[in-house]
């Protein structure tokens, strides 16, 4: 066995040691790109996690534009069903069938003004606000104040509402009960129409604010 002087004995170490240094340097920078790629990842999920929240708010935010839009479109029909029926031109609808004795075109603007009233109230539960949810507590009240008199003519209320017509009673129900629920300034549609005027209002402000709320999550998603 050959034995080494001094010098070469430091020699082999200072060696030894760059070699080791190497290969320490070397799992370093594998350890290093690791983290750095975990970074990376850890970056790209959050980034992926922003954009699904941002997603859901837009979503969310669409579902409640569309409700608005839909509640301000039947507030808005209400509003024009009821004037035709409460109207007191000599032209107007109830003076025709009081002439006629035909209830037909009363009858048709009623069913008109039922079905947007039931949309109304349908988006307005959509929209979860308080304020709405107030306004259909206000609607209700309105039907139970007059619910004996729609169930004779076939109208009834229902749980989540909304009112449900029987076409065959309502078609043969008497002028006289008509006028006495859909026309004059105590009836049920002279109060209906005054609340969608408010509701058509709040529902315009509402899509004004929903329209900037989509803006800033999309411009936040972004960023």
């Amino acid at each position: 066995m050959r034995v080494l002087g001094a010098k070469e004995y430091l020699r082999s170490l200072s060696s030894r040691h760059r070699s080791g240094g190497n290969i320490q340097l070397k799992q370093t920078q594998r350890l290093l790109s690791g983290r750095s790629g975990s970074t990376i990842k850890s970056n790209g999920m959050a980034g992926d996690l922003s954009s699904l929240k941002g997603i859901g708010r837009r979503n969310d935010s669409n579902h409640k534009q569309a409700a608005y839009s839909a509640i301000q479109s039947s507030a808005k029909s209400i509003q024009l069903y009821g004037e035709k029926l409460l109207s007191e031109e000599s032209a107007s609808l109830f003076s025709r069938a009081e002439a006629t004795g035909q209830t037909k075109e009363v009858v048709t603007q009623v069913k008109a003004f039922v079905k947007e009233y039931n949309n109304m109230v349908k988006n307005m539960k959509k929209t979860d606000d308080s304020v709405n949810t107030y306004f259909a507590k206000e609607l209700h009240s309105y039907i139970k104040e007059q619910e004996p008199k729609l169930k004779e003519m076939g109208i009834t209320l229902q749980a989540d509402g909304t009112l449900q017509m029987k076409e065959s009673v309502l078609d043969k129900a008497e002028l006289s009960s008509l006028k006495d629920v859909f026309h004059g300034k105590n009836s049920f549609v002279k109060k209906v129409m005054e609340k969608a005027l408010f509701i058509e209002k709040k529902a315009s402000t509402d899509i004004a604010n929903s329209a900037s709320f989509a803006y800033r999550s999309t411009y936040q998603s972004m960023i």
